[in-house]
This record gives C-alpha cells, structure tokens and sequence, in this order.
C-alpha cells in the first residue's frame, strides 16, 4: 500500500495517466498553435492591424472577457493560497 491507501500500482497508473495528458496538451499546442497564429495574423490584416477591432465583434469580446476573467481569478486564487499558506 501506499502512503495514500491506494496500492502502489494504482498509483502508478495514475501518474501514467496524468503524464499521458500533458503530452496531449503538448501535441495540442504545437498543432494549433501554428494554426492560431495564422488566423491571428489574417485577422490583423483584415483590421488593418487595429487591435481593438476585435472589441468591435461581440462573441469576440467575449471570449477575450472570459479569457482575462479566468487568468484573474486564477490569479486571485494562487494568492489567497498563499496567504493562507504562509498565514498572513
């Protein structure tokens, strides 16, 4: 058994798993990102470079809302555990 109560060869394939997803997103990333970046960069073109053309489109703005809402309460996350961690 291990120190979780779980048998060690469980464990393992829990961590076999876990390993098996970060190369997926790996894989994911470096395929769509060069797909990404393509599209980025005709949307551009087609903005005539104006980064704020992207506010203009509604589903757009959404997206970039909910993206930057969850960065900061990701962020708001990691610093509340951490003051709880170091008690202040």
């Amino acid at each position: 058994m291990g120190a979780s109560g779980k048998p060690k060869l469980i464990l393992g394939l829990e961590w076999g798993f876990w390993v098996v997803l970060a190369a997926a997103g790996i894989v994911l990333g470096l395929i769509l990102g060069k797909i990404g970046e393509s599209m980025f960069i005709k949307s551009m073109q087609i903005m005539d470079y104006d980064f704020l053309g992207f506010a203009e489109r509604p589903i757009a703005a959404v997206l970039i809302l909910a993206g930057v809402a969850t960065m900061v309460a990701s962020a708001v996350r990691h610093f509340r555990r951490s003051r709880v961690a170091t008690g202040g």
